[in-house]
């Protein structure tokens, strides 16, 4: 889920009863649906039959895909044993948005500031901040519906009280001066008909220093806990909603 590489590459592997089976040649289809796959429509890209043994990062060799869209993959195999292709599952990737377009104009939002009972100190400390927000669905058949989310240091997301995804201690640590990383889910069966609502919970990480006052050259302080979010609704009519991150929210 949210493959930013505009060529991402392929791996498969071969399991046989038999000894001394080797590959020697492949076949990658990649379609827009997976019900075209399944009719033999690459309508994405075809690779047509390649003889080779590779079967370990095979770049993507079709047309620039475009953003927030599955693609649906599998591969067919020719061994030394076989004269006709044996074929994989189907498996798929989804991209990413391209640039700052794909966030819909959602925002950094937090408390900017402590409350009356934490301590910024040499030794600080920080509660969790709850972050809130109520939307409704409409009454129609939801194709997907995915999320992209970075918390800055770490987050929990919910969505009607279950928790997005079995990751801890999310995003990745980094560099705050130089990137920041995010996550991408498909949460189309967390959501219901008519009114939801998604919550996410902060805590510091090492965006916000443990040790406030401290060795500046060794702690950096970034600022308080905050998140950006966009859901990205579409339904199967073709219509499409999405939910930001904004001052409406309740914190």
């Amino acid at each position: 889920m949210g493959v930013a590489e505009a060529h991402p590459r392929l791996s498969w592997q071969i399991h046989s009863r038999e000894q001394g089976v080797y590959q020697t040649a492949y076949r990658i289809l990649v379609a827009s649906t997976e019900e075209k796959l399944k009719a033999g429509e690459a309508d994405v890209w075809d690779s047509g039959k390649i003889l080779s043994s590779q079967s370990v990062l095979v770049p993507y060799g079709g047309p620039l895909m475009a953003s927030e869209k599955y693609h649906y993959w599998q591969v067919q195999v020719w061994t030394n044993l076989s004269k006709e292709p044996q074929v994989s599952s189907i498996n798929y990737w989804f991209t990413a948005p391209k640039d700052e377009r794909g966030w819909k104009g959602s925002q950094w939002i937090g408390y900017e500031g402590a409350f009356p009972w934490e301590n910024e100190q040499t030794y600080s400390r920080l509660s969790a901040r709850y972050l809130r927000q109520e939307f409704k669905v409409r009454d129609t058949e939801i194709a997907y519906a995915i999320v992209h989310i970075s918390g800055l240091g770490l987050y929990e997301l919910y969505f009607n009280g279950r928790k997005v995804g079995n990751d801890v201690l999310n995003p990745a640590p980094t560099d705050y001066r130089r990137r920041i990383f995010y996550n991408t889910y498909d949460v189309t069966r967390l959501l219901q008909n008519g009114d939801n609502g998604v919550g996410v919970i902060l805590g510091s990480g090492r965006y916000y220093p443990m040790r406030h006052n401290y060795k500046f050259h060794k702690w950096n302080d970034f600022g308080y806990p905050k998140v950006r979010m966009v859901l990205n609704i579409t339904y199967r009519d073709g219509r499409t909603q999405s939910v930001i991150t904004n001052d409406s929210w309740s914190l």
